[in-house]
């Protein structure tokens, strides 16, 4: 359910989100019989599930990736401008005349594709790309380290 669309949906800022985001760590938690408290990263790497920014993030990549790919409906060919290069495959990002204009995918999608490393852009297929982007993620949560003096979940 929470792959449904969330392209449309995922970016927006809004408490709704924010809530996705908090049941999803509890689920989480619950699954894995972890305490109430317990940091989340490694248990979603653990788990092998992403959590929903990261999964609003891989639907996003996926769609450029087609986008690319030419894999597409011909109706999105002319949404985003490329620059020029073939050897960085980066899109032209769009300044926002408002604050809130940032979340739009015009400026949005790009800012996310470019940020990607220069080996998951080539990639030759969308699976390729999809997998290394996924493998990126889990790499993440592995490595959390928690910063935090006095967390209730580390015992530090």
């Amino acid at each position: 359910h929470l792959n449904y669309s969330n392209i449309t949906w995922g970016l927006s800022k809004s408490k709704d989100i924010d809530q996705i985001r908090k049941h999803q760590k509890r689920a989480i938690r619950i699954i894995v019989g972890a305490n109430y408290n317990a940091h989340t990263e490694i248990l979603f790497g653990q788990s092998k599930i992403l959590k929903f920014d990261d999964l609003v993030n891989l639907n996003i990549l996926n769609f450029i990736s087609k986008f690319f790919h030419k894999k597409l409906p011909e109706s999105f060919d002319n949404m985003f401008k490329v620059l020029s290069s073939q050897r960085s495959k980066k899109l032209l990002i769009s300044i926002p005349k408002t604050k809130h204009l940032e979340y739009f995918p015009a400026v949005s999608f790009p800012k996310l594709w470019n940020n990607l490393r220069n080996e998951i852009r080539l990639s030759d297929s969308v699976k390729k790309s999809l997998s290394m982007i996924k493998k990126d993620y889990f790499l993440n949560y592995k490595s959390f380290h928690c910063n935090k003096r006095k967390c209730f979940s580390c015992k530090k």
